[in-house]
């Protein structure tokens, strides 16, 4: 059984339903902080001497991919950080400030010796990733609510 819609009704019911999915898209407000903490403590691993930096670096990439596991379960939805959109420009940016910062990080103690150098990467590192984290989620929650959000 179909019913016709007037092209009003029709506008007014998909935007309630794009509202609907983008709350639902939306992060716990502990996401961002933790996506940012794993991502520094991966940075400062990169530079760390070893065999702490491999422990370190393992554990990184151990808690955040729980931690994108925790969202989905929590949510329902699995994205990629690379869809297209207007987020696919703060992922790639995202990416190469890591790789640099990660480099640096081991330029740092490696070729310079200086031990802090990782640590001040990974600061450096968590703080971007974090807000970063927090832009990608409200360019996606936009893309949604413009109907775009695939």
């Amino acid at each position: 059984m179909t019913e016709e819609l007037d092209p009003r009704a029709a506008l007014t019911l998909a935007e309630g339903i794009r509202e609907r999915m983008a709350a639902r898209a939306a992060t716990p407000a502990w996401y961002a902080p933790l996506y940012g903490l794993f991502s520094g403590l991966f940075v400062a691993g990169v530079g760390l001497p070893q065999p702490l930096g491999i422990v370190i670096i393992a554990l990184a990439l151990i808690a955040l991919g729980l931690l994108y596991y925790r969202w989905t379960q929590l949510s329902g939805l699995i994205v990629t950080g690379y869809r297209a959109g207007a987020t696919r420009a703060i992922a790639v940016a995202l990416t190469f400030a890591l790789v640099g910062l990660a480099l640096a990080s081991l330029a740092l103690r490696v070729r310079l010796g200086l031990v802090w150098g990782p640590l001040v990467c990974g600061l450096v590192a968590g703080l971007i990733a974090g807000f970063a984290s927090a832009a990608w989620d409200r360019a996606w929650r936009a893309d949604i609510r413009r109907g775009g959000g695939q």
